[in-house]
């Protein structure tokens, strides 16, 4: 009875329990209540039957409430929480995708750019005043067309020699066969004058077609020969950029109209054909062009004769045009820099444009006013052979030819027109220690010791502070110091002084200068402060010794200083040696007073160093060491320019002299005095001052 009761007791309890869970209101029958009735439900999972017995006991009374088991309890409560998730409306915002692919194509620095550009463009329209000005492009622009074109190939001296030998030897080789139809050429034209015997069937007085058909064949042969130039200069009228070559196929071509119009016209009176002067002309054109390329190879071949050549450079620094040394960077700049275009083309580019046009105005005029076809031609080809002289090609190749000759005995080499251009200006001329007193010329011929320090020591200090500031002395002391068995010390916290240097050296506190400078810096000297050439040290602010120095003086350094003096060249002396002052250059050297310049110690030290890089081309190549070769390359580059003007000069002079003369006796028809020899002469005659002033390119 005892578990009946029991029974009873847990059947009561459920229905109860069941029943304030219906009477529950609405608002807390949640889902905690479901999560509540199936904690209940386990609680009384050990007797499933009575627990079935007893909750259908109740709904039986309450057939409309009956209670839901747990299964419908939980399909119920279901539905209730994916409520929220039945809103499929999102999948109208499908268009999502393309929002986010619309980044992509339009990423943020783009966006960004915009708005800055935006902004800037907003700014300078309110401030118009600090707008940047456009044209800087423009200007540089015209800054590149007026630096000269970089012809040569960009390789190595010694390759170039290589690359350029045949070509030189193939130029020789036309000169030579062209001078043998310049000596046929004579002969035919101008045997007679001077009284050569001549068959009579060739002369021109004998058979007037027989001699032209002569003449014609050989201009033809020396057109062969000397295909190379006229093809040059068939280039040159096809580009619009004239020069004495084009001159030359002009009058090739007006020569070879006259020939023609006096074989047809058959008469015997008419006047010779020019062709002589032409193939003249042709001939010392192949000779001036095979003089410039022999030129330049031998100074390429003096460029490439040592692995580092030193470089000759213009710097602009404190403000003025400075001319140093420096070690070349790039050796191929010498080839690229070698084939530029020179004073002489460049004067040829504005004189054959005037001459070719004067000569047909003259043939035009001459034709018109006579009404005659045959003074056309006769005063075209007169002209034209009237404006090429023989030395046209020469103005700048035998100059540049002799002083190519003259510097490779040195060590030096010139690149051509661009040494010309860089070193002829108005500049200083960067002197150093090794420059005035090179090796050998400096030595120690006296020692004293004031001072308690041994011998090694000081001149191992002095020696170490020498090295330490580039010193011009310092190969001096280094050999004295070797000779005693010393070494060098680590040098610390150096200052730098007007003539003078203190240092520390292990651990002492050394002072290394002039008497005067020693003096100022409280030190006591004795008898020894008058004395000159002579350098001081002195350890923690005592005399410890002194050297006595003695300077060689160089006649051909004097002499390179005086002729830079007379091409308005202002010698620097970027010396560190504190006893190279300009009194005491100017009086070993015998130079006049206030001849050389002393910038202050900063500038000094920053001049004397070797290690300076400089961006543009090398001027010219030193190949060896010493003041003489640096300063020849200045030199011969000034006298260049000034030889090639002299002899451009007379060019203009002869071409214009010439074709005025020509016009002038074809206008009143004097065969005799405009006969091809009488030009040929004339041609001939102005090569001479041209030799002679190319020889003071020496």
């Amino acid at each position: 009875m005892s578990g009946l009761n029991d029974q009873k007791r847990d059947e009561f309890s459920v229905s109860e329990i069941l029943r304030e869970l219906k009477d529950t209101p609405k608002e807390q029958n949640t889902g905690t209540s479901a999560f509540d009735l199936e904690d209940i439900l386990a609680e009384f999972s050990s007797t499933p039957i009575s627990v079935t017995e007893t909750v259908a006991e109740p709904i039986a009374d309450e057939p409309t409430k009956k209670l839901p088991s747990k299964e419908e309890i939980q399909k119920q409560l279901e539905p209730k929480k994916e409520k929220p998730k039945k809103q499929p409306k999102p999948k109208k915002e499908k268009p999502q995708p393309v929002v986010k692919e619309k980044p992509k194509k339009q990423p943020k620095p783009v966006k960004e750019e915009s708005s800055e550009l935006y902004t800037l463009e907003e700014f300078f329209k309110e401030q118009p005043e600090l707008k940047p000005k456009e044209p800087k492009v423009k200007k540089e622009k015209k800054q590149k067309q007026v630096q000269p074109r970089q012809d040569g190939p960009s390789v190595p001296p010694q390759e170039y020699v290589r690359m350029r030998k045949g070509v030189a030897r193939l130029r020789g080789f036309s000169a030579m066969l062209l001078l043998f139809v310049c000596v046929a050429m004579f002969y035919l034209s101008f045997a007679p004058m001077f009284g050569i015997p001549i068959p009579q069937e060739i002369a021109h007085y004998g058979n007037v077609q027989l001699h032209h058909i002569f003449i014609f064949a050989l201009s033809v042969l020396a057109t062969l020969i000397a295909f190379p130039i006229l093809t040059s200069g068939i280039r040159q009228i096809a580009k619009k950029r004239l020069g004495v070559e084009a001159v030359l196929v002009f009058a090739q071509a007006a020569n070879f109209l006259h020939i023609a119009v006096n074989l047809w016209l058959h008469e015997k009176t008419i006047q010779q054909p020019y062709a002589p002067v032409l193939v003249f002309a042709l001939f010392f054109a192949t000779c001036g062009l095979w003089k410039r390329d022999r030129a330049r190879l031998r100074a390429c071949k003096t460029a490439g004769m040592t692995s580092e050549p030193l470089g000759v450079y213009t710097h602009d620094r404190y403000g003025e045009a400075n001319i140093i040394k420096q070690p070349v960077h790039d050796e191929t700049c010498f080839a690229r820099r070698v084939e530029d275009s020179d004073g002489s083309e460049r004067f040829w580019s504005i004189a054959a444009p005037l001459a070719i046009c004067a000569s047909v105005v003259f043939a035009v005029v001459s034709g018109i006013m006579h009404h005659s076809l045959y003074r056309f031609f006769w005063t075209l080809s007169a002209s034209a052979c009237a404006g090429v002289p023989f030395f046209a090609l020469y103005a700048f190749a035998q100059p540049y030819f002799l002083l190519t000759r003259e510097l490779s005995g040195i060590g030096s080499a010139i690149t051509g027109w661009y040494t010309v251009e860089s070193l002829s200006k108005e500049q200083n001329l960067i002197i150093r220690d090794s420059d005035l007193f090179p090796k050998g010329a400096v030595s120690i011929h006296g020692i004293k010791m004031l001072g308690a320090f041994s011998l090694e020591q000081t001149l191992s200090y002095v020696t170490s502070v020498f090295q330490e500031s580039n010193n011009g002395l310092f190969s001096v002391f280094y050999a004295e110091l070797k000779s005693k068995f010393g070494r060098l010390v680590s040098v610390h916290n150096m200052r730098h002084y007007e003539s003078g240097v203190e240092a520390e050296l292990e651990g002492n506190q050394v002072l290394i200068g002039t008497a005067a400078f020693l003096i100022r810096m409280g030190v006591r000297l004795g008898d020894e402060r008058d004395a000159k050439n002579v350098v001081f040290i002195a350890v923690n602010g005592s005399a410890a010794g002194v050297f006595h120095v003695k300077y060689k003086t160089n006649e051909e350094i004097r002499d390179v200083i005086l002729e830079a003096l007379d091409h308005k060249v202002k010698p620097v002396l970027a010396v560190v040696d504190f006893n190279l002052t300009p009194m005491m250059v100017e009086e070993i050297f015998d130079l006049p007073e206030d001849s050389l310049e002393y910038p202050n110690v900063e500038d000094r030290l920053d001049l004397a160093t070797d290690s300076r890089f400089i961006d543009h081309d090398a001027c010219a190549f030193v190949t060896r060491s010493g003041f003489v070769p640096f300063a020849s390359c200045i030199l011969a580059a000034k006298r260049l320019r000034s030889v090639v003007g002299r002899n451009l000069l007379l060019t203009g002079v002869c071409v214009f002299f010439g074709m005025m003369l020509m016009f002038s006796l074809t206008w009143i028809g004097n065969i005799f005095a405009s006969a091809p020899y009488n030009l040929f002469l004339y041609q001939l005659l102005w090569m001479v001052p041209m030799l002679l002033i190319s020889q003071r390119v020496k």
